[in-house]
């Protein structure tokens, strides 16, 4: 079902960036900006991966489009 992936891509994607986007703001504000860096950039591989599922999602309802006009 694609509301699956695209839920799943939901909770995925802010459960793995928000937390480090709430890391990241407390080394910027001490002035880490390596840390900050290194932070910043996992919690963007979050958003990514709540992309990636958004596709999964979209791919599947059009296999599902394609499967039903077969019928």
């Amino acid at each position: 079902e694609p509301i699956f992936w695209i839920v799943t891509g939901v909770f995925t994607g802010m459960g793995t960036s928000l937390p480090f986007y709430a890391m990241g703001s407390y080394f910027y504000r001490y002035n880490l900006n390596s840390q900050y860096t290194v932070i910043t950039t996992i919690g963007s591989l979050g958003y990514i991966v709540m992309h990636i599922f958004f596709i999964k999602g979209f791919l599947c309802s059009l296999k599902i489009k394609s499967f039903g006009s077969l019928e």
